[in-house]
């Protein structure tokens, strides 16, 4: 969608709160990871999120309290996803 589209043009690669978790801006960039400082998930790293092949949405993690935050519209909940970022954390 064209809103998901422009998050992803927004999202930070090299934002220190990225490295800390062990991205490099290229690798961040790579797999579309970044930080958003504005927005529904703002200042919380974006993780994108696919459903069928195509981008459904983000997960948002936050450096400062290590919560994670799923999009109202997903009904599955990707448990997976969330380990991985508690356990980089």
């Amino acid at each position: 969608s064209d809103a998901l589209e422009k998050v992803a043009a927004r999202l930070l690669h090299e934002h220190e709160s990225v490295q800390a978790l062990g991205l490099s801006p290229v690798v961040a960039k790579s797999l579309g990871v970044g930080y958003d400082r504005r927005g529904m998930f703002q200042k919380r790293v974006l993780f994108p999120l696919y459903k069928d092949g195509k981008l459904a949405g983000y997960l948002g993690y936050s450096p400062e309290d290590k919560s994670v935050k799923l999009p109202p519209n997903l009904v599955e909940q990707p448990t997976n996803v969330i380990k991985l970022v508690k356990k980089a954390s």
